[in-house]
């Protein structure tokens, strides 16, 4: 089944809004701020699916206006289930000058013979922010389903300008590949994958980060300063829910380095 998304944003008085919305079957969106006077625009994707079926295909525009600011969210844990064909999803987010973007779903769980692929392209203006993450895991666990999955593809590309500046391509083939080897998952089962790349990158980040990885346990974290003057964090883990809350505080930490208002930030 084809299910489509599309959403604009837009400024009115300071303040971001849903100026159009348009979604076809399983997508609802609904908006979760909870301050009135946060010029931030909160907002969730909602599904009326168990999950990911065979043969989805998912298309997803996001268009964040110029000053605009905009904080996306799912509902839950992405299941996808067992699969013949395959699944897919394609996101494009515009982001104009000025604009602010945050989006990190929910982890992925691909059941034993799921096949999916997601690909992203962020389009964005030189003076626009982004803050991009994604969990991987690896099925269901403690059901015995630890990487049974066919394949997963994740692709993540981002211009400015129309150059590419940061692309990630993640390929995971558990049948043909050993996934838990050397350089690999290892001994871990889950992971996260942060990407930042702000207007401008203060230069006390990364230690910052540093400072907030040291107080973590059961993980392991590289942080890698972009070419394109940016930030990839990537984290190996065994829990979905843990992961998930370090990139929420993560969040909260790159977003006080934007032009987003301090008094009026709170996590995802």
């Amino acid at each position: 089944m084809i299910s489509e998304l599309k959403i604009t944003v837009a400024n009115r008085l300071g303040k971001s809004y849903v100026q159009q919305a348009y979604a076809t079957h399983p997508f609802k969106i609904a908006p979760v701020g909870e301050h009135p006077e946060d010029p931030t625009l909160h907002l969730m994707i909602r599904s009326s699916s168990p999950g990911i079926l065979d043969n989805d295909q998912h298309q997803i525009e996001i268009n964040v206006n110029e000053s605009c600011h905009l904080n996306l969210q799912t509902q839950s844990y992405q299941r996808i289930f067992k699969m013949e064909t395959g699944a897919t999803q394609q996101m494009v987010v515009n982001l104009a000058s000025q604009s602010h973007f945050c989006f990190f779903p929910h982890p992925l769980v691909p059941h034993e013979n799921a096949k999916f692929q997601a690909h992203t392209i962020i389009n964005m203006d030189q003076s626009a922010n982004v803050i991009w993450g994604d969990i991987i895991t690896c099925g269901r666990k403690f059901s015995g389903e630890v990487f049974r999955f066919t394949s997963l593809r994740t692709i993540l590309e981002i211009y400015r300008h129309k150059k590419l500046i940061f692309k990630d391509h993640l390929l995971l083939t558990p049948g043909s590949n050993q996934v838990t080897g050397m350089g690999q998952f290892e001994n871990f089962t889950h992971q996260a994958t942060l990407v930042y790349v702000p207007a401008c990158l203060e230069s006390s980040l990364l230690t910052d980060l540093h400072a907030y990885f040291l107080k973590k346990i059961n993980i392991a974290v590289g942080i890698t300063e972009l070419a394109a003057k940016g930030i990839l964090i990537r984290i190996l883990g065994h829990s979905g829910e843990y992961l998930f809350s370090c990139l929420q505080e993560v969040s909260s930490l790159l977003q006080k380095t934007t032009i987003i208002p301090e008094a009026v930030l709170t996590p995802l």
